[in-house]
């Protein structure tokens, strides 16, 4: 399985994989900081996991057009959905257009331009208004900078706390480490010490928890697990 990397940003291929395709899918799994699902349509939809994961994380949806089925009909049932993350359409079909798509890409296709671009769509989304995470119980509104509370409350994060949550949810509920949260977050600075990470979670806590008061104590936002954080999800 793939995915196992704390951090991944999570590419789902959806249909039309062939065997002219396994170079291209190989080589995605293989980028730094990718992990590659291939779902069909049907299990995008239902947001079928794999086995040992209880949901199926998507930051990117790439649609891969093998000329069977028409590509437009298609990106209109994901939408449909509901599911806003960025879709890619790749197609051998030069005139071919999506008006559902975030971008048609031309294939063949060179690796470095494809992550290039799965990499600016992905970042344009996490700053967009519309784009949302479910959080167990919670709703995190990046663009906005917003967290909604289960009590339907919303408090204001900021931009730390929010890349923090971020990070959090892309492990899926294991446990991340203080050192690996201090490098991904602040990056490799000397100055920075494990006591600022344990301020923003402090206060990501107080916010989190302050507008809830009915909500059982067992169910926070977050909680200190084998030398980490991990989010409750």
């Amino acid at each position: 399985m793939q995915g196992d990397h704390h951090g991944d940003h999570h590419i789902v291929i959806v249909d039309g994989l062939t065997v002219r395709h396994h170079h291209l899918i190989g080589s995605l799994k293989s980028a730094k900081g990718m992990s590659v699902y291939s779902r069909s349509l049907e299990e995008l939809i239902q947001n079928k996991p794999d086995q040992d994961e209880e949901t199926l994380l998507v930051d990117v949806i790439v649609l891969l057009d093998d000329g069977t089925n028409p590509h437009q009909d298609i990106t209109t049932k994901i939408r449909a959905a509901g599911l806003t993350q960025p879709l890619l359409v790749l197609s051998a079909h030069s005139e071919a257009r999506d008006d559902e798509a975030d971008e048609m890409i031309r294939l063949p296709v060179q690796i470095g331009f494809l992550l290039a671009r799965i990499r600016a769509h992905i970042s344009m989304y996490e700053s967009s208004e519309e784009a949302s995470l479910t959080l167990g119980a919670y709703v995190l509104r990046s663009g906005l900078r917003q967290l909604i509370l289960p009590d339907g409350s919303v408090v204001k994060l900021t931009e730390k706390e929010i890349n923090i949550l971020r990070f959090l949810h892309r492990a899926n509920g294991q446990p991340v480490s203080r050192e690996v949260l201090l490098a991904e977050i602040w990056g490799y600075n000397s100055q920075i010490s494990t006591h600022t990470l344990e301020t923003h979670i402090y206060r990501l806590r107080q916010k989190s928890e302050g507008g809830a008061e009915h909500m059982p104590l067992e169910t926070p936002l977050l909680v200190t697990d084998a030398g980490g954080y991990r989010l409750v999800v």
